[in-house]
């Protein structure tokens, strides 16, 4: 269990997300079961991969992809511009890979919903 005072680089939980994610994550830092991940499932469908992950209705997510880690490489996987509303439970965007390079890193960018 977690203390009410814990540094954000801590992870008072052991779930193996810092206090900070777990923020940005909107999950919870003192319930080990609470932490996330995005997991990546290849070829969940001929031709794409599959991202999920828990969601919160308090965040929105834009996702993106590149083949190489270099600045300015990420192309968006939603609308330029647009971000995907959360919602409490399990999110998932299947991406379409059949012309796409094989290899890709992917990006989540997590923002606090508008009110």
């Amino acid at each position: 269990s977690g203390s009410l005072n814990a540094l954000p680089d801590g992870d008072s939980d052991l779930d193996g997300l810092v206090e900070a994610d777990e923020q940005r994550w909107d999950t919870n830092p003192r319930d080990p079961i609470s932490g996330n991940q995005i997991r990546i499932a290849a070829q969940a469908a001929p031709g794409t991969v599959t991202l999920s992950w828990l969601g919160s209705s308090a965040r929105t997510y834009s996702l993106g992809a590149t083949v190489g880690l270099r600045e300015g490489s990420l192309m968006p996987l939603v609308p330029e511009g647009r971000a995907i509303q959360g919602f409490d439970g399990p999110m998932r965007l299947d991406v379409l890979t059949s012309s796409a390079p094989a290899h890709r890193f992917f990006r989540v960018v997590i923002k606090t919903a508008d009110p």
